[in-house]
């Protein structure tokens, strides 16, 4: 450190700047004031190693519970949670702060509040996890994602597995989560976003594939597995809804939707169009950006009706209720997407939509997935191609 300055901008006021210090530590610039550790406990004691600090110092903090409250239910460190790291009743940290304020608290119980990261964006709400205690498989819950999160009573502090059904008749496991405080967070993309996840089949430029989604619980994951494309490459999805089945969809709630993803070899770098039931309209959006790009309609009298404006997206809320569209995705050579929008005999250009989305650095798509959001619905994908040009993919060049 050089120096410290002081300035200002306008000369209408006063000010007094005093008592500069340069030093090489902090402990040198704070000075060697002691810091007294202020403590609040809840069922039990916590002791110190020392009566007073000074910055840069390390403090240790003995937990001792009362009998009957064996569950470390928080420990906030200068307001800070600190429960994870606690490590047989004793807490270790180095003072750079001007103070050591503690909160411990322990129960003879622990009701864990899961929040899972993006949950509610992801479509988990409705889902069914299922955790298992590592050292102790007896001790397994069973718990429904609401609100974006897993709520668990009397839970037991542990690292548990976790698995769920997000394909019908297949249980993806996801990464471990601990359980060790009241409030913790858990990432669930390890479900669902790894191209390890994918239910997959070779396929070459030109094959057409026919995927039907099967009924039951939320689907994610079923795609066709595509290594080292490279350059413009363009996937069609034939997508087709009753108007029962859209107003199904509607009518289910914020969290429901089909999506069509493109994957690269990176796994969590993805993107793809979701026809999304929002506010009792039906939109579409990019995934991964999750950004709205248009509302094509919602549902009047039991009817799903038309509210865009735009001539191109009027014929496309039309066909989706009618004979189906088909949806070419493109990833260009400059690594951004464009949707092509057309009729289901794709000889007739509907839409074309250039997203302001480009994959960073990578020119590989390794899969084509298609999930949907809530189980109250049914739609059918079918007739996947890959190509390298729009004639290859099936469909009139535009």
């Amino acid at each position: 450190i050089y120096a410290i300055g002081t300035y200002r901008w306008n000369a209408n006021f006063a000010y007094t700047v005093a008592d500069f210090r340069v030093a090489d530590s902090l402990s040198g610039l704070l000075g060697d004031k002691e810091i007294t550790p202020n403590v609040q406990a809840t069922n039990c004691t916590a002791t110190f190693d020392k009566t007073a600090y000074k910055i840069g110092d390390t403090v240790t903090i003995t937990l001792n519970r009362n009998e009957g409250f064996d569950v470390l239910e928080s420990l906030l460190v200068n307001g800070v949670e600190r429960a994870g790291e606690v490590n047989e009743g004793v807490y270790s940290f180095t003072l750079y702060d001007a103070r050591v304020e503690v909160e411990v608290k322990y129960n003879n119980h622990l009701d864990a509040q899961i929040t899972l990261t993006d949950g509610a964006e992801f479509g988990l709400n409705g889902v069914t996890f299922t955790l298992t205690n590592k050292e102790d498989p007896s001790v397994q819950y069973e718990v429904v994602a609401e609100n974006g999160m897993l709520v668990i009573k009397n839970a037991k502090i542990g690292t548990y597995a976790v698995e769920t059904v997000l394909i019908p008749g297949t249980t993806t496991s996801g990464a471990d989560i601990t359980i060790n405080a009241g409030n913790v967070t858990y990432d669930p993309s390890g479900l669902f976003r790894s191209v390890d996840n994918i239910k997959a089949a070779d396929v070459q430029f030109g094959e057409n594939n026919s995927i039907s989604m099967p009924a039951g619980a939320a689907n994610y994951g079923t795609g066709i597995q595509v290594d080292a494309i490279t350059g413009n490459t363009f996937i069609g999805t034939e997508i087709k809804f009753t108007n029962e089945e859209m107003v199904a969809m509607i009518n289910s709630g914020n969290d429901s939707g089909l999506g069509i993803a493109m994957f690269t070899a990176a796994g969590d770098n993805y993107t793809g169009i979701q026809f999304w039931a929002n506010g009792g309209s039906l939109k579409l959006r990019t995934m991964q950006q999750w950004s709205v790009f248009v509302t094509l309609g919602n549902v009047v009298d039991g009817k799903f009706t038309v509210t865009t404006t735009d001539e191109g997206w009027i014929k496309v809320a039309n066909a989706l209720v009618g004979d189906g569209i088909y949806l070419v995705q493109q990833k260009g050579a400059d690594n951004k997407l464009t949707y092509y929008f057309y009729n289901a005999a794709k000889d007739t250009l509907l839409k074309k939509y250039e997203t302001n989305f480009a994959y960073a650095d990578s020119d590989t798509i390794y899969a084509i997935g298609t999930y949907r959001w809530n189980a109250n619905f049914a739609y059918t994908v079918a007739d996947f191609r890959v190509a390298d040009s729009l004639e290859e993919v099936g469909v009139t060049a535009a």
